[in-house]
């Protein structure tokens, strides 16, 4: 990621679990996500999500309420069991995304994952070329959302 590419960029925090952290920057309704992944980075993102799950897992094996999550998610999606069963452990650290439900159409984010040192807290930068189209549309949602703020 660029730093230039930094600035008014979507922001979101993620715990340990993958769990939504809104930041003031990003309303709360954009802050799990900016609509949904289209197929061809779907399937990347989720095999990261849950390596990542897994690690954690690992880091934590005595957390109760993680046990819980885990244990609960893997029962209610066949998909996370088959990954699950992978065992493949890794740590998410970027993915590029097209949203393909926002107001402003479709948009291809790159979006990387800083990790906070000393906590497992993640902080999740979504940002579009500087100039694209795709930055123009985030920009446009940027404005709506603001306005839905005011």
């Amino acid at each position: 990621m660029r730093p230039s590419r930094l600035w008014n960029s979507p922001v979101g925090g993620r715990d340990r679990s993958w769990r939504a952290r809104p930041s003031r920057r990003t309303p709360p309704s954009r802050s799990g996500a900016l609509g949904d992944r289209d197929d061809e980075h779907a399937e990347e993102f989720s095999a990261d999500l849950v390596a990542d799950l897994r690690a954690a897992r690992g880091r934590y094996p005595t957390d109760p309420a993680l046990t819980e999550l885990v244990d609960r998610r893997r029962s209610a999606s066949p998909e996370l069991a088959r990954r699950w069963a992978q065992a493949r452990v890794a740590a998410h650290r970027a993915s590029r995304k097209t949203a393909t439900t926002t107001s402003a159409g479709p948009i291809t984010v790159d979006c990387d994952v800083l990790s906070v040192p000393g906590s497992d807290l993640r902080i999740v930068v979504c940002t579009a070329v500087p100039g694209s189209e795709d930055a123009a549309r985030l920009g446009q949602l940027r404005t709506t959302a603001l306005r839905a703020l005011a």
